[in-house]
């Protein structure tokens, strides 16, 4: 991709929001992304966030890197209409980070973990599937093809008990229709509150099922 951009003339776009997770999971093997940008020549722009990975609500930094032929465009751009993280933010997250570093990542991994686990005995026996993932982020992915409801009206239904997940409809840009058959739960919450949901959940299921 990266090659074909560079000869093509295309300007290289990539999210890396959920990078953090990667680096995370040592089954995964994971290489030097902007060792290959820089070296490569190619127009990029790279979006990175702690909010997916660190769930502090406003307390977070979205990074935009950009490659040295965009840079001071970018840089104008983001200094004349965006507002910039305070200090105070960034002292805390980085702290945050580097505690998280020290841990292994723990804190975060073992409490989506359990979130994962909880979902997954509350599917078992239904017709909705859980989507095993690539790499263990903070959301996961629900197949409700067998539900015989698309992801819309499970949406409805479900905020009717206090739970929200999100339709994959508009996941998939080329062709919502796809994404109709999925929806995405969030895993980074409190175990507590996350068996809550997902005792609603189950009940909404089998509400379907009936």
């Amino acid at each position: 991709m990266i090659r074909f951009c560079r000869d093509h003339g295309k300007l290289l776009i990539i999210d890396r929001c959920f990078a953090a997770f990667a680096l995370m999971d040592g089954s995964v093997d994971w290489c030097d992304l902007y060792e290959l940008l820089e070296g490569s020549g190619v127009s990029y722009l790279v979006i990175e966030d702690t909010g997916k990975t660190w769930p502090l609500q406003d307390a977070k930094c979205a990074i935009l890197m950009a490659s040295e032929d965009l840079y001071q465009a970018i840089y104008d751009i983001h200094t004349s209409v965006l507002l910039n993280v305070s200090p105070f933010t960034l002292n805390m997250l980085t702290r945050y980070l580097r505690d998280s570093q020290r841990d292994r990542w723990r804190s975060i991994r073992d409490v989506i973990d359990t979130n994962r686990a909880e979902l997954a005995r509350a599917l078992q026996g239904t017709p909705v599937r859980l989507c095993r993932p690539r790499v263990k982020v903070s959301v996961a992915w629900l197949d409700i093809a067998g539900l015989g409801v698309d992801a819309g009206q499970l949406q409805e239904s479900l905020l009717a008990r206090d739970v929200y997940v999100l339709p994959g409809t508009y996941f998939f840009w080329s062709d919502h229709s796809q994404g109709r058959s999925f929806v995405r739960v969030a895993l980074a919450r409190e175990p507590e509150r996350m068996r809550a949901a997902v005792r609603q959940l189950r009940l909404e299921i089998e509400a379907h099922v009936r």
